[in-house]
């Protein structure tokens, strides 16, 4: 193991109140496309995992340079067991210190990150 940081961005498709919120306009960009900008940058952030069922938030991921990984269909209903997703995420991170990203909070800003 390395003393480095990834961070992950959990999205999924399924939202039982607004479905795709994670990649409507916000901002003049999407929720998706800000917190990959924030994440990117910070210095200590080694690398950047989008984890999502949804092909289309992987395109986003992908064409923004950061790792898209596909989430099993399984962890990814809206009655899934969040415990079960984030052993999955530690199975799939391989650096010592994991950082979890929620596009829910926007407004969150780099150096919040960096503190």
């Amino acid at each position: 193991m390395t003393n480095s940081v990834t961070a992950i961005i959990p999205v999924r498709a399924a939202d039982s109140e607004i479905p795709n919120k994670n990649i409507l306009p916000f901002a003049g960009k999407n929720l998706l496309t800000h917190k990959i900008d924030q994440l990117s940058s910070v210095p200590a952030i080694s690398s950047i995992i989008v984890s999502s069922d949804s092909d289309e938030y992987l395109d986003y991921a992908s064409s923004a340079g950061v790792t898209p990984v596909k989430r099993p269909i399984e962890l990814s209903a809206l009655d899934s067991s969040f415990a079960d997703f984030v052993r999955y995420t530690t199975t799939i991170i391989k650096d010592q210190h994991i950082l979890w990203a929620p596009v829910t909070a926007p407004l969150v800003d780099a150096s919040n990150y960096s503190a």
